[in-house]
């Protein structure tokens, strides 16, 4: 049922009331009957004519799943309040990242010292390299210059060795008679490192000479590295043979005599291993 039909029933009841309970006229005995039925009528017309208004008006309106969306301001709200968090966030991030920034930085400025300090090392390292070493000292003192000494002249005119004037030998060579001996002129008027290990003086006339050991650890050395074929041919030991010997002790100097161009071992020298 419809609100026009509903109100279309309510004007006729309206009417039959005025007339009577089985649709015929009451009799109108004074014109206030005929009003009333005559304002039925109207009003019954009129509340028809206002519903059939209202379902037109209710027809044209839009309902309201056909409203557009209108703006939530609680969401909007919402939606700022929800921004905040997220702006610090990247307010605290940046300050992270600056802080990790500085740091680096800091360890960038560490690493350059630490640069130029091992630079400064290697040129001081590669100056020492490129300076050669000094030779270290010998413990053993040098031997002292000898005067000058006369010149005498042996038999048959030849001239003998100068008397008092030493000579400087390696070691001694060996003849077929195993006899020691040193060429003269091998011998050097000076002693030098790793090519003397004897010292010979000649005395009297200058056709004999006594010898011994040189004291210079270079000699030492030598000597004891090659005993066979440079202690034995022209010494005596007086110990027993120590191959870490650090030093061979003349006891009794050695004779030689001059032979030609050589000087022969007539006596070996007496030695003792220190």
């Amino acid at each position: 049922m419809t609100l026009k039909t509903l109100l279309l029933g309510i004007g006729l009841l309206l009417a039959q009331g005025a007339l009577g309970q089985d649709g015929h006229e009451k009799p109108t005995d004074s014109p206030t009957d005929w009003l009333s039925i005559t304002v039925a009528l109207a009003v019954g017309a009129l509340l028809g004519v206002a519903g059939t208004r209202f379902l037109k008006a209710a027809k044209k309106s839009p309902s309201s799943d056909e409203l557009p969306p209108q703006p939530n301001p609680m969401a909007t709200e919402t939606r700022g309040q929800g921004n905040r968090p997220r702006t610090m966030n990247y307010e605290f991030e940046n300050q992270r990242l600056n802080a990790e920034i500085n740091r680096l930085n800091q360890d960038v400025k560490t690493l350059r010292e630490d640069n130029r300090r091992l630079h400064a090392e290697n040129e001081r390292l590669r100056q020492h390299v490129k300076t050669p070493p000094l030779a270290p000292e010998s413990s053993v003192p040098p031997s002292p210059v000898p005067p000058p000494a006369a010149t005498v002249v042996g038999p048959n005119g030849v001239s003998a060795a100068t008397v008092g004037s030493e000579r400087y030998f390696s070691i001694p060579d060996v003849d077929g008679r195993q006899r020691g001996f040193w060429l003269d002129d091998n011998g050097l008027e000076a002693y030098r490192a790793h090519a003397s290990a004897y010292r010979l003086t000649p005395v009297a006339d200058g056709q004999t000479a006594k010898f011994e050991v040189v004291n210079a650890a270079e000699a030492m050395s030598k000597l004891v590295g090659s005993r066979v074929s440079g202690v034995l041919p022209v010494c005596t030991e007086l110990n027993a043979y120590r191959p870490d010997a650090k030093r061979i002790i003349t006891k009794q100097p050695g004779k030689a005599r001059r032979e030609g161009d050589r000087w022969v071992v007539t006596e070996p020298a007496h030695i003792e291993y220190a």
